[in-house]
């Protein structure tokens, strides 16, 4: 179906002047926003304009640093920010919890300079080879991108690999710049602030596994005086008429229902399983074999290798020790080899006697079971000469 934007002004425009007739007599709507949404506020904030006869003066940054403006006393009716920086605003009662509205998400991207060389990141393997393979990448250090990006390469295990050829900037433009001069080979920003780079192009999205979304969250401030307005603008902001502009914009709508950053595994899960403590570095290393042979592959006539005879069980469902647990789980099939752990670890925690392990699980969504949705589970073992003695997870009976 074909946008028609007149069509949208006009009917946004009439629902607005019959909700809410005073809206277009008060003052400039002013809004904080994040560098993420800032070529979809200005396509569509100038539609709101002409619709409402409502200026709306928005002044664009960091999520970051209008947080930090916003928690110094700035004045303002709207933010539009990052999941984060809103929920703390709410906890700080400075945005009314009740405003709270996801309006989209991008995914992040890598921007390179125009006609340059295109190194390969369609998977997550070859995405880190090129990682490793650039002269130079750029990403906004205080940004959601590059909090996102230096979270990413620490879970890979390479950020010691990139530290001396990375290039940390302030700002996304910044990243931009970089690259488009040439004095950065990558740049890692949200598509969103990719697309509208003059002289740089995307390279493309980054693989599934390792992706990660910056989603824009819309609040009001608490003591706005212009609170009707700036939710009138939320709801053209989220109106169905608005979606050809945001997905143009390289962003996807807000979901209905519950908003989720998926849960991921790393991309070398038995990587996290090492630790240069050498009595940590056992102990992670016994509950990589329990993971892996055990319950990945459920040898379990290999359990003594790995748990204690008296082996303490917290979970309300299997018996305490070795033998009641062989028997609960060793019924499931063998696996002939085990070669590679496949489980998608998302943490390995160590600390004295204890390891914890994070992994992610997927679920059907109760309420629509054709849909699934991620979450955490863990497991938590006390070792003891380097077998499990003790056993915690989340479990509840059925």
């Amino acid at each position: 179906m074909k946008f028609n934007r007149s069509a949208s002004v006009v009917g946004f425009a009439v629902a607005i002047l019959v909700s809410c007739p005073v809206a277009a007599q008060t003052g400039d709507i002013k809004v904080l926003c994040s560098t993420g949404f800032k070529t979809v506020m200005e396509d569509l904030a100038p539609q709101f304009e002409r619709a409402t006869q409502q200026k709306v003066a928005v002044r664009y940054g960091l999520a970051a640093v209008l947080k930090q403006h916003i928690e110094a006393g700035e004045i303002f009716d709207l933010a539009i920010l990052t999941p984060a920086a809103i929920d703390d605003l709410i906890k700080e009662r400075r945005v009314a919890a009740d405003s709270r509205t996801i309006l989209a998400r991008s995914g992040l991207g890598i921007v390179i300079r125009a006609g340059a060389h295109k190194p390969d990141i369609t998977t997550s393997e070859a995405f880190k080879r090129s990682l490793l393979g650039a002269k130079s990448i750029a990403y906004a250090k205080e940004g959601a991108s590059g909090v996102a990006f230096a979270a990413l390469i620490q879970r890979l295990g390479i950020a010691d690999d990139l530290k001396a050829k990375s290039k940390l900037t302030a700002t996304g433009e910044e990243v931009g710049e970089a690259v488009v001069r040439g004095e950065a080979e990558l740049g890692v920003l949200p598509v969103s602030e990719i697309l509208p780079i003059r002289g740089a192009e995307l390279l493309g999205t980054f693989p599934a596994d390792t992706q990660s979304y910056i989603v824009m969250v819309a609040a009001i401030d608490a003591r706005a005086k212009a609170s009707s307005a700036a939710r009138d603008l939320i709801a053209f902001l989220t109106a169905p008429d608005a979606l050809p502009v945001i997905r143009a914009k390289g962003m996807e709508p807000a979901a209905s229902g519950i908003s989720q950053e998926p849960v991921k595994g790393g991309a070398n899960p038995e990587a996290l399983f090492t630790d240069k403590n050498a009595k940590l570095n056992t102990n992670k290393q016994a509950a990589l074999h329990i993971m892996k042979e055990l319950l990945q592959c459920n040898h379990w006539d290999e359990a003594d290798k790995w748990l204690t005879a008296r082996y303490i069980q917290h979970n309300p469902n299997v018996a305490s020790g070795r033998d009641a647990v062989v028997k609960f789980f060793g019924s499931r099939p063998k696996t002939p080899t085990c070669d590679k752990l496949t489980t998608p670890v998302v943490a390995v925690l160590a600390d004295g006697d204890l390891v914890t392990v994070v992994i992610a699980r997927e679920y059907k969504d109760s309420k629509d079971p054709s849909k699934t949705y991620t979450s955490t589970w863990f497991d938590m073992w006390r070792f003891a000469d380097g077998k499990a003695d003790e056993h915690w997870d989340p479990a509840t009976k059925p």
